[in-house]
């Protein structure tokens, strides 16, 4: 039986962990015989946190849309099969609660997935449960889609010395957009480059490729 997946991504205002440095999360849900539905959340976080870098890179004076006096807003993409959800105000408990509740039972797929699950677990235990009664609802098997691809394109390159694969150097650290290229994806869109949502889809395009699942 195929597991459910969710791809999932967090854009942060600091590279530290914590409950509160988590602004953005996207989640693309996958089950068995259903068409994938995505999901969208930003979260106001403690900007006394936040470091320069991690702002510019993910464009959070741009993009940032929690109103003043809000705590969180969760919409759908206009994409999703089943229809456009209006960002609705959601407090941190409510938004913590619908999270954990997309996540439950999932394998968390994305590009170093750990990252993100770190942070969502301080998250929900801080607005959800006490921690000594904690259990994260995701499955505890994650699926890095960096590695892989590597593994991927490492085959790949003693299949066809000649290919683009080969031209990939497997040795970390590794870039994205090399990753991409090497791979024969089309590149992100510049603007879906460092947004949460934007992240779970190149996460899901290349698990797909990866896996031989027909796009």
């Amino acid at each position: 039986m195929t597991a459910p997946l969710a791809f999932t991504d967090c854009e942060t205002i600091s590279l530290d962990p914590g409950p509160d440095v988590i602004w953005e999360v996207g989640i693309i849900t996958r089950d068995p015989g259903q068409p994938d539905q995505e999901w969208q959340f930003q979260i106001k976080p403690n900007e006394r946190r936040a470091d320069p870098e991690s702002l510019r890179i993910c464009r959070f004076e741009e993009r940032y849309a929690v109103p003043r006096g809000a705590q969180a807003l969760a919409w759908t993409p206009p994409t999703l099969a089943l229809g456009a959800m209006p960002p609705a105000r959601l407090t941190y408990g409510r938004v913590a609660d619908s999270i954990r509740v997309l996540l439950d039972g999932r394998h968390v797929v994305g590009a170093v997935p750990n990252f993100d699950t770190e942070r969502l677990s301080l998250f929900l235990r801080k607005h959800i449960a006490a921690a000594d009664r904690w259990r994260d609802p995701w499955h505890y098997h994650l699926c890095d889609v960096e590695n892989l691809a590597v593994g991927y394109l490492a085959a790949r390159a003693q299949e066809y010395p000649g290919s683009a694969a080969a031209d990939f150097s497997p040795e970390p650290p590794w870039n994205s957009d090399a990753l991409t290229k090497a791979l024969g994806l089309d590149p992100v869109p510049e603007e879906d480059r460092h947004t949460a949502l934007g992240d779970c889809r190149w996460a899901r395009s290349i698990y797909d490729l990866v896996m031989g699942r027909p796009s």
